[in-house]
């Protein structure tokens, strides 16, 4: 096994983890966030937010977050079998010749 199948494995482990961690912190964000709203919430002089916007706002970008490490994941995935593939065609072209 080469040290790239190793790299891409290690990658893939990290974007999981950050992953499950982003989505539980998002998961307890909104059921925190929906049982105590914030009381006063900064925003721009002109644009009115309701506690239940703000609450959706911060789930809706964790979630954002979520889904682009998930789709990192998969393209991780897909680069350590090519790597896998690659290996394993040139163990078999060095038996092969010798």
């Amino acid at each position: 096994m080469s040290i790239l199948n190793y790299i891409y494995r290690f990658v893939r482990f990290f974007i999981a983890a950050t992953c499950f961690t982003i989505i539980l912190t998002a998961s307890i964000m909104f059921i925190w966030l929906s049982i105590l709203p914030p009381v006063h919430i900064e925003t721009d002089a002109n644009v009115a937010i309701n506690e239940t916007q703000y609450v959706f706002a911060v789930f809706k970008e964790s979630v954002k977050y979520a889904l682009l490490l998930i789709s990192l994941y998969f393209i991780a995935e897909r680069c350590l079998l090519n790597a896998e593939m690659k290996s394993a065609s040139f163990q078999n072209y060095k038996k092969a010749r010798g």
